[in-house]
């Protein structure tokens, strides 16, 4: 064993002495060795030539101390005035370029700040949701509601000395809504992208109520136009000193909206002007129902108690293709836009109309059903529909605040006009035919007829409160 140690350490030694031979056949070190004043054994430099020491190496004995600096350093003869900062930009510098050096060939960096940093990392995903105040126009709809006095010859009706009508105004103020959007960029830098958006609001309800105290005042009643005797009628719910009641009425509206389109984007810049367009589907729905539910009963606890209902509910449902353009201005983190839009479609419409009597014996408690109201008679109820081409325009603005590089803010302003709209008020017929029910052995006229479809126009004013995020 000892003696294959000893081998292995001799073999080792040489290979140790071996490599400085090697290394100085392939590069050769200047007169003095690598760096090293000659030592003893090695051949001087010939006669009058100086070895310039290296760098960082004290000077040969007999050398001026400038010899080896390099140009501009302290100390050297040929430097003038006060010593410049580092770096020298009168020198270049004397280090050799390494491959992996950094060019600077004027291209946008990082570092640069001439560029959006968005370009850096380009957005993929805008998702947005908000808060939206919604203002819309209120519906037609004849008087539906009077007071009047037992003197008049048809106390309640329309045109009688005494009549008053409760009820003309069913102004809805404003409404909320819900909305979201989301964009997903096809092609960077923004240029190409598919957006969607929608929105729902409220189930937003007017009510009228009226009621009269234990005696019956005041007077109330619901006007109709008598066909039959060619004349204003009115039905009493209550009278003076005969029977008490009540009526009430509501209007509720609800609207919702969507639209998905292929956004296109004539310049990718990030600041100053730029034109969109677009092309898309929209989808709008509106759902508008007028309800009414009234009682009276004769006073004394004797003869006769009724309630009577009748409703109209309509629908409207567009759906078509959509082209429109925005207008957009960029500056630092603000972002001014203007937008239109026009969609053309089919607007599925419906009337839904139904009503329901009651009355019941206050002594036997008899209880008879029939399925009409006033506005709602056997010669109208039932469900109807038909299909209409319609036009939907919408404007709008906004303005959008960069809260930080992957958030923003908006707040904004639409309005949309739907030109053709079924509205329960336009549906309702005040010409009433009621004998069967006082003689049933008359042949009265079939009215009210079933509904005409009568259009009207429907309009929103939105202001959007929106916070979006970017990724």
């Amino acid at each position: 064993m000892w003696r294959k140690a000893l081998g292995f350490l001799g073999a080792m030694a040489c290979g140790l002495a071996l490599a400085p031979t090697a290394a100085h056949g392939q590069f050769p070190p200047p007169g003095g060795g690598f760096g090293m004043p000659p030592g003893p054994g090695m051949m001087p430099p010939g006669p009058g030539v100086m070895i310039p020491p290296r760098p960082g190496m004290p000077p040969t004995p007999g050398m001026p101390a400038s010899m080896g600096m390099p140009p501009g350093a302290f100390g050297h003869p040929g430097a003038t005035g006060i010593p410049a900062d580092f770096p020298n930009p009168g020198m270049p510098s004397q280090e050799k370029v390494s491959p992996f050096s950094i060019k600077d060939e004027g291209m946008p960096n990082a570092f640069s700040e001439l560029v959006d940093p968005r370009l850096c990392r380009p957005i993929r995903w805008q998702i947005s949701a908000g808060y939206t105040f919604l203002w819309f126009n209120q519906g037609k709809y004849p008087p539906l509601a009077t007071t009047g006095s037992l003197a008049d010859a048809v106390p309640g009706a329309l045109g009688q000395p005494g009549t008053i009508v409760l009820s003309t105004e069913r102004t809805p103020g404003m409404s909320s809504a819900f909305r979201t959007t989301f964009t997903y960029w096809l092609l960077d830098p923004e240029a190409l992208s598919l957006d969607a958006n929608f929105f729902i609001m409220e189930n937003r309800s007017v009510i009228n109520y009226f009621q009269s105290d234990e005696t019956g005042f005041p007077l109330l009643a619901r006007p109709y136009f008598n066909v039959v005797g060619r004349q204003e009628g009115a039905e009493l719910r209550s009278a003076p000193g005969i029977s008490k009641g009540t009526m009430f009425d509501s209007v509720t509206t609800r609207l919702m909206g969507a639209e998905v389109n292929l956004t296109c984007r004539t310049a990718s810049i990030y600041e100053g002007a730029m034109l969109n367009f677009l092309v898309g589907v929209r989808w709008l729905r509106l759902d508008e129902r007028f309800s009414s539910h009234d009682t009276t009963a004769d006073l004394g606890g004797v003869g006769t108690s009724f309630t009577f209902a009748d409703e109209f509910a309509t629908r409207n449902q567009f759906i078509g293709g959509q082209l429109g353009g925005e207008w957009m201005y960029r500056v630092a983190r603000f972002t001014f836009a203007m937008h239109g839009k026009l969609a053309i479609g089919p607007n599925y419409q419906s009337v839904d109309i139904s009503g329901q009597t009651n009355a019941t014996n206050l002594i036997t408690t008899a209880n008879v059903t029939d399925d009409q109201g006033l506005y709602a008679q056997p010669t109208n109820v039932g469900t109807y529909r038909q299909v209409k081409t319609t036009y939907l325009p919408e404007f709008g603005a906004r303005i959008a605040i960069d809260l930080s590089d992957r958030c923003r803010f908006n707040v904004g302003y639409n309005f949309l006009w739907l030109n053709h709209a079924v509205r329960p008020g336009d549906q309702m017929d005040r010409s009433i035919n009621i004998q069967p029910l006082l003689a049933p052995t008359i042949t009265p006229p079939l009215v009210p007829a079933p509904p005409t479809f009568q259009q009207s126009t429907f309009t929103a004013h939105m202001l959007n409160l929106s916070l979006e995020f970017m990724y």
